[in-house]
């Protein structure tokens, strides 16, 4: 899983414009109950890394990198059916998760001298996709769908204290949703 979020905001008199992306490793282990459609039940561990940059917009701007990593457990559901036609259906699958992670944060630029900051910092995850797929050839599917993603605390909510000194406190909210495309082989 792989995802890439970008917000601006504007503060006193800085205007802001972080990136970040990260990746998700999953293993699981699951059952599933068959009838007219099929529904499994899943868990396993999850690893994710996380990383975040931000400029404050002016003249000499401070910098800053968040980097979280962790793992954790993680458990959810898939559910999918026939659509009847051409070997399509349809599929909705969730999960949730909870990462025991670290997070490292540091400055730069106008920042540039202000000490690392490295602490626990552990989060909730939870994902829902929903979509169609088509068989295009035995065991090999191609999906397309809608997804949402939620993180409850993976980066920093507050970056520095307004002197360069970085603070990397409080829990962020990310939200992420939009379209994707998958392909996937099963053995």
């Amino acid at each position: 899983k792989e995802g890439t979020s970008v917000l601006s905001y504007t503060g006193n008199t800085a205007v802001h414009a972080p990136k970040g992306n990260y990746y998700a490793v999953d293993g699981e282990v699951g059952y599933t109950f068959s009838s007219s459609t099929n529904f499994r039940l899943f868990a396993g561990p999850r690893y994710v890394r996380w990383a975040m940059s931000d400029a404050d917009g002016q003249a000499v701007p401070f910098t800053f990198d968040q980097h979280n990593s962790g793992w954790g457990p993680r458990g959810g559901f898939e559910w999918s059916g026939p659509l009847g036609w051409n070997n399509t259906g349809w599929f909705l699958d969730g999960s949730v998760s909870y990462i025991f992670g670290k997070l490292t944060a540091s400055a730069g630029g106008a920042g540039a001298g202000a000490p690392d900051v490295s602490l626990t910092k552990n989060y909730a995850q939870w994902d829902l996709k929903g979509g169609l797929d088509w068989q295009v050839a035995p065991k090999s599917k191609l999906a397309v769908g809608y997804q949402v993603d939620s993180w409850n605390g993976a980066l920093a909510a507050i970056e520095y204290n307004g002197f360069g000194l970085v603070q990397a406190s409080g829990s962020a909210k990310t939200f992420t949703h939009g379209p994707f495309l998958r392909f996937s082989y099963n053995y």
